[in-house]
Parts: structure tokens; C-alpha cells; sequence
């Protein structure tokens, strides 16, 4: 018997719209799957629920926004890997939580009192809430990882989490340089990470669960509207993931690792970087 793991991603690419019932009970029965940044949020449009969370943005209102609700939702995610903003923040023990809730709220009232009015008030308690402490279930385990800054070349690549992830123009690159590290000696599957589009597989949820603008946009927003493709392969700054990619996808392969894609139309197909495999053909 073979001694390597399985592992499917789930990113929130327009492509999971397109897995029928037959190819998710496939899926359902890897055993590793990993949820990318917001993707679990909508586990009941995508129709597969995931056992880890991977989500190390914690620089946007939409992004804290996401993962509280995740948090809060999803408790039969066994280890949540997250930005170290929440390491303080989080809490197992029900008591302590609130405790801490308590004093949070207790000194963001007395920090803001001036500046609260009944025009903003709503505004004001979703923002605060952001930052707020949060209950998880005791069982998960917590993974805090730092990354490298974002549009940086030659970062290092970590080989354990002791050691900052490395970073460049997108999620997707912590992920593989996290793989590396948890999942050595794989085949990694890739859902819903097409990079083509600019659609999520949960346009209309998204807009209605993210009812405030504040919520929902992010400076990417904008250029990735007029791209309609993943701001990772769209050229900003003179600077796209592909500059790096090859590197990433070296160093994966160092640690026996595979990866396909499960759309065939996925630019990391259409440009080469990874094979495309069809559901039918995971055993």
C-alpha cells in the first residue's frame, strides 16, 4: 500500500460550481482537505466540508470578517491555521472568553466614546466586533503562522513554523510552502484554484452575507473587476506570482510532492505549471 497522503484544496473559484454529486462523493473521501481563507464560509453552496482552515490574511475588514464567521460556524474544523493577529484573541475555555470579551468591549467603549454616535453606531459595533475575542472548540488545533511580505522577491522558504512562510503575490504561495511542511510525500489536488476568473462559486451568498461595502471590498477589489482574473496573475507593480512560481512549485517537488489541478481550464493548466486531473481518475 502506498504510503502517500492525499490532500484536496478547496479555494473559492468559480470551477466548484461546476463538481456534480458523483465527482464531490469522490472528494468527500480524501481525507486532508484544506479550505482556503473564505472558502469555508460556504461549505452549504459548495456541498464539501473541510477538516483545516488555512487563512492568513488578517490585513482587511473583509478578511477578519471571514474568518470569525468561520470560527464561530464551523466547528467540526479539527485545526484552524491562522495569522498570529488571533492568537490572543482566541479562546477554548467558554469563561475566559468571556472575561475577556468583557474588558474588550468595556475598553473599546471607553476609546471610542467620543467618536460613537447614533448615525454610526451599527458601523462602529461591526468593526469592533472584528477584533473582538473569539470562542473555538477545544478539540482544534491552533497553527500561527507568520508570512513574508507579500510583493517581495527571493523570500525564504520556511522548512518548519518556526521560521516566517514564504509569500508572493498571493494565499496560494503560504499554502504550498505550508504543504511542504505538514503534507511531505503527497498528491495534492487542487479545487476551485483557477486564477482565470474573478468569480467566486458564491457570488450571490458573498454579496449577501457581506451587505456592508466596508465588509466586502478590499484595495484589490477594483483591479480585479477590471482584470476578471486572480489579482495573483494580474500585473501590479511590474509584478506577477508567475515571476516565482516555478521556485514554489521546486520546492514542493523536493518534498514529494504532486499537485493537479481539477479544472482543466485553470491557468496554472493553460500555462503549465500543473497537470490537470480529471475526478474520476483520484483513487
Amino acid at each position: 500500500m502506498s504510503d502517500r497522503q492525499q490532500v484536496l484544496i478547496i479555494g473559492s473559484g468559480y470551477s466548484v460550481g461546476e463538481i456534480d454529486n458523483e465527482e464531490k462523493n469522490i472528494l468527500k473521501k480524501i481525507k486532508n482537505k484544506i479550505s482556503l481563507n473564505k472558502t469555508e464560509a460556504f461549505s452549504e453552496v459548495s456541498g464539501m466540508e473541510c477538516n483545516e482552515l488555512f487563512f492568513l490574511d488578517a490585513h482587511s475588514n473583509e478578511s477578519l470578517f471571514f474568518t470569525r464567521k468561520i470560527i464561530s460556524n464551523k466547528k467540526y474544523l479539527k485545526r484552524l491555521v491562522l495569522n498570529p493577529f488571533w492568537k490572543d484573541k482566541i479562546e477554548k475555555n467558554f469563561w475566559r472568553y468571556l472575561r475577556l470579551s468583557l474588558i474588550f468591549y468595556f475598553k473599546s467603549v471607553l476609546r471610542d466614546f467620543k467618536r460613537i454616535d447614533v448615525k454610526n453606531i451599527r458601523k462602529w459595533l461591526i468593526l469592533t466586533s472584528l477584533r473582538s475575542p473569539i470562542l473555538c472548540n477545544v478539540g482544534q488545533t491552533l497553527i500561527f503562522c507568520e508570512n513574508t511580505q507579500w510583493n517581495m522577491r527571493n523570500n525564504q522558504w520556511a522548512e518548519d513554523f518556526s521560521k516566517l512562510l514564504y509569500h508572493y503575490r498571493g494565499s496560494f504561495s503560504s499554502l504550498l510552502n505550508y504543504i511542504s511542511i505538514q503534507y511531505k510525500n503527497s498528491d495534492v489536488y487542487l479545487a476551485g484554484v483557477d486564477f482565470n476568473k474573478g468569480e467566486y462559486f458564491f457570488n450571490d451568498q458573498y454579496q449577501t452575507i457581506t451587505k456592508y461595502k466596508f465588509l466586502r471590498e478590499d484595495w484589490t477589489s477594483e483591479i480585479v473587476k477590471n482584470n476578471d482574473k486572480h489579482f495573483s496573475f494580474i500585473e501590479y507593480n511590474g509584478s506577477t506570482m508567475e515571476d516565482e512560481l516555478t521556485f514554489m512549485l521546486k520546492k514542493t517537488k523536493e518534498k514529494n510532492i504532486s499537485i493537479y489541478s481539477l479544472n482543466e481550464k485553470s491557468l496554472l493548466v493553460s500555462l503549465g505549471y500543473v497537470s490537470y486531473k480529471s475526478i474520476g481518475d483520484i483513487k
